[in-house]
């Protein structure tokens, strides 16, 4: 019969067991393996995600659009739902146009609050109508600057040009 009572095995202690540094470097080992793994895991992941361009992350995408005969350069700020052309400021100084946005909201039992600051800069193309330049918001929160291009204020697109093959 031992000591610990029954037939329960005697616990045995090696030297390694009663070194508190070994424990904690093998646990630090097991956590180093553990993270690598979940990096590559994440990484493998994020490969076959489509790559954004800084403008798709903040949310901007400028063009030039042609309606009729008419061309002008269009730009379209995400801003989000809960702004309104109220709590909106568009400014313009030579080509440099700042966009000012707040928004403060209560939720309707009041126990939440969302508080939103935002200023954006941009610097409008040379050869713009900058007297014509306007701002249009919808619904959805997208802010539209739009400016019209006077006729010829673009170049031409290249003509595509014909390469012969040659034979060896």
């Amino acid at each position: 019969m031992s000591l610990w009572g029954g037939n329960l095995p005697v616990p045995h202690f090696t030297p390694r067991s009663w070194n508190t540094l070994a424990v904690m470097e093998d646990s630090l080992r097991d956590m180093d393996r553990h993270f690598n793994r979940m990096f590559r895991d994440v990484n493998a992941l994020l490969r076959d995600l489509p790559r954004l361009t800084p403008n798709e992350v903040l949310g901007t995408e400028s063009e030039i659009v042609t309606e009729g005969d008419q061309k002008k350069f269009q730009m379209k700020l995400l801003l989000g739902e809960h702004f309104t052309p109220e709590n909106v400021k568009v400014t313009m100084k030579d080509r440099l146009v700042t966009v000012e946005a707040k928004a403060d909201l209560m939720s309707e039992d009041g126990s939440s609050r969302l508080y939103q600051e935002i200023t954006r800069k941009f610097l409008l193309p040379e050869k713009l109508n900058m007297k014509e330049v306007k701002s249009i918001m919808g619904p959805d929160g997208i802010l539209k600057i739009e400016a019209p291009v006077p006729p010829g204020a673009l170049p031409e697109p290249p003509k595509p040009k014909e390469i012969p093959i040659q034979l060896e």
